[in-house]
């Protein structure tokens, strides 16, 4: 039997509904729990700031590359992270004074559900490079990996035509052709808190 839990509560949960994650966790009441990410059940919890990493990510597409036209393709739903990284892309934007074009935000998606957000955008919205878009920004690594292989299935040159970046820096996206500019989160930091 464990000492005690660490939970990287988000990574358990992905996209799903708070009660479901509560209910998981609720199993190994007695138990210390510290959480990562998100609290449940009231246990201590070491949040990351992914307001702060996604906004520096899209103003680095503002500032850096001049871009004006930037998707976002959100996470799911009932994630609370996935929420901060869509109200910092808003708020990027607006404090550039750029409004914010609901066009270039897609619905919520699952983690890996790149493809279809990039469906979405270019099949049913009509956009793509050239006709309104410029880059991409993802609420993942995982979304931005999906999105640029889509992308560039469409016969797109990234960052040629496009640019696409994501959020958490995994090993993913540095090997990715091309990589992508992305958010690193101090996962390590995060945990080594959660053990002291």
């Amino acid at each position: 039997c464990p000492d005690g839990i660490v939970s990287w509560v988000s990574s358990v949960g992905g996209g799903a509904e708070p009660a479901e994650v509560e209910r998981f966790h609720e199993r190994f009441r007695g138990l210390p729990l510290v959480c990562l990410s998100q609290q449940v059940l009231g246990a201590p919890t070491v949040l990351l700031d992914a307001y702060r990493g996604m906004r520096e990510v899209v103003e680095h597409l503002l500032s850096a590359h001049g871009h004006r036209r930037v998707a976002f393709l959100r996470g799911p739903a009932s994630h609370p992270s996935a929420g901060e990284r869509l109200r910092a892309y808003r708020d990027a934007l607006a404090a550039r004074g750029i409004d914010v074009d609901e066009a270039l935000v897609s619905p919520p998606f699952a983690w890996d559900a790149g493809a279809e957000a990039v469906r979405v955008l270019f099949e049913e919205r009509g956009l793509e490079p050239g006709t309104g878009l410029e880059a991409i920004v993802a609420a993942s690594d995982l979304l931005a990996l999906e999105a640029l292989r889509a992308v560039q299935s469409r016969g797109f040159r990234v960052p040629a035509d496009m640019a696409i970046a994501g959020f958490n820096d995994t090993a993913e996206s540095r090997l990715a052709t091309p990589p992508f500019t992305t958010a690193r989160m101090p996962f390590g930091e995060q945990g080594a808190a959660a053990l002291g």
